[in-house]
């Protein structure tokens, strides 16, 4: 189903990053909050308005609310990174996963075009040795150098311990894995089904 979001005339989306966590309250009132567990990617897609005859998405939804199915989903709001959209400078350019940090919240990508800039908000993904996806989110920018390196920069959601170096990196459009959690296949007018909309969120299968 790699081709399940781009198959959609989405009308709304919402992808964001959940962080289980809970708060404990101190006698004084402090609020202390801890994790409970790795980020994962949730989020919602509304489907436009569509004749009967084109609304062949409910046939792949009901496909997909099936226990074990999945599809890759992107954030469809961006189209590459904010400096290149579409990764026209990044070109035939083959960019790796070259480090992370020992505490898991920065990583440094390299093979880039010199001087190629990750910008705040751009979304850096990988494939990793087990099969499984990797998403994450820039926090801070960072420009490769002369060699082709950036520095080591900040992302959002925490690298997942014994993440393997040499890994290939996306930077149009990367994906992660999700499953379908709930899905209203919309209803049903003169001409027209509206309404229809699912929500997701990460999986690592």
């Amino acid at each position: 189903m790699t081709d399940f979001i781009d198959s959609l005339k989405i009308a709304a989306l919402e992808f964001r990053l959940n962080i289980p966590r809970e708060f404990s309250r101190t006698r004084g009132g402090l609020s202390i909050p801890s994790l409970l567990g790795f980020p994962y990617w949730q989020g919602m897609a509304s489907i436009s308005p569509s004749y009967h005859a084109d609304a062949a998405y409910e046939v792949d939804l009901m496909r997909l609310e099936r226990p074990g199915q999945v599809f890759e989903v992107y954030d469809a709001r961006f189209n590459g990174p904010r400096a290149d959209p579409g990764g026209v400078e990044l070109g035939s350019a083959s960019p790796v996963l070259a480090g992370v940090s020992s505490n898991n919240q920065s990583i440094q990508i390299s093979g880039l075009p010199s001087g190629y800039v990750i910008s705040p908000g751009d979304y850096v993904g990988w494939q990793n040795a087990d099969g499984t996806r990797a998403l994450h989110r820039a926090l801070q920018g960072a420009t490769a150098s002369g060699g082709g390196i950036t520095p080591a920069f900040a992302v959002e959601g925490l690298v997942r311990p014994g993440t393997a170096t040499g890994a290939a990196i996306t930077l149009v459009r990367p994906t992660c894995r999700a499953i379908i959690t709930e899905a209203s296949y919309g209803r049903g007018r003169p001409l027209i089904t509206d309404g229809a909309s699912f929500n997701w969120q990460q999986t690592n299968t």
